[in-house]
């Protein structure tokens, strides 16, 4: 999705069509990663992301598929299929 030195956003509209559908409603990841650049994304911990959404219907994410796409530079890909993103939260990803 992105690629060059750090990454720098990944917008909603990207993680959707990748979930084939239209169950995440306002999940704003452009914020989300601005609190990693320079290092880029080590790894999103589940039990940390879910602890800022408690009620908002995320009822897991797992860890070991997403970080796994990101090794190297840059973003190559988020696979969803074995993740369990349901949220129908409309604010803001804070961390």
């Amino acid at each position: 999705m992105r690629s060059g030195s750090g990454i720098k956003g990944i917008y909603t509209f990207d993680f959707v069509r990748m979930r084939l559908g239209s169950e995440i409603k306002g999940i704003y990841t452009s914020d989300f990663v601005q609190m990693r650049l320079g290092s880029g994304i080590k790894g999103i911990y589940t039990s940390d992301f879910v602890q800022m959404r408690l009620g908002s219907g995320i009822k897991g994410i797992y860890t070991s598929d997403i970080v796994q796409v990101r090794l190297g530079s840059g973003i190559k890909g988020i696979y969803t299929f074995d993740s369990h993103c349901y949220t129908t939260t409309k604010g803001r990803a804070r961390i």
